[in-house]
């Protein structure tokens, strides 16, 4: 639902809708829970609708002004987004306010409905996988190629690159090495168990 200046005559004649809906628009409507300093009459109403309609707004403090006064030259957020809930948890809603939209003086907003987790897509440069190493392995190799340096016999930057060389080989033998092209930070074994039950239930 998209709105332009509403006016809220109270929240009773709100419809009931019993699914997902966004409310979206200029409220032009001041209070304390979207940045304003002061709170007027429409907020209250507006306010008092949200609560009664179950409905979770998406204002972010940290971001700056959905609206920029080219004459008081000050930023503000009548523009707003509500999200409805059921009663055990609302949907999983964000917004990102962009960059100013030429001849408006209203910044457009990106709104993200659902789950939003950091999808990263990795360097194809392989990597050490240090959990999946073979310890006893890399001791093992290393004692056996330490043993092999001359200790007197050779000046000391030689003996140091065959040492260096000794601890590559017996990580090359110990240690796997690979990359995950696309993954999913932190995501543990039980949270992509969990993943996998949301994506296939679609029931937070």
């Amino acid at each position: 639902m998209c709105t332009n200046h509403p006016v809220f005559t109270g929240a009773k004649d709100t419809p009931t809708l019993d699914h997902p809906v966004l409310f979206v628009g200029d409220f032009n409507s001041h209070h304390s829970m979207w940045g304003y300093a002061d709170t007027n009459a429409d907020g209250d109403t507006l306010v008092e609708w949200a609560t009664h309609n179950n409905l979770t707004l998406t204002h972010d403090a940290k971001q700056r002004g959905t609206f920029h006064s080219a004459r008081w030259k000050k930023d503000s957020s009548p523009d707003l987004c509500w999200v409805s809930s059921s009663t055990t948890h609302s949907k999983p809603a964000s917004q990102t306010v962009l960059q100013d939209f030429p001849h408006s003086q209203h910044r457009p907003i990106l709104i993200q409905v659902g789950l939003q987790l950091p999808i990263f897509h990795s360097s194809p440069r392989l990597r050490r996988n240090f959990r999946k190493a073979n310890w006893d392995l890399y001791t093992d190799t290393l004692e056996r190629s330490i043993v092999t340096v001359p200790s007197r016999s050779i000046p000391i930057e030689e003996a140091y690159r065959r040492f260096q060389g000794a601890i590559f080989r017996a990580a090359s033998s110990a240690i796997p090495r690979g990359r995950r092209s696309v993954y999913i930070p932190c995501l543990e074994e039980e949270c992509q168990k969990l993943l996998d039950e949301y994506q296939t239930s679609g029931d937070p």
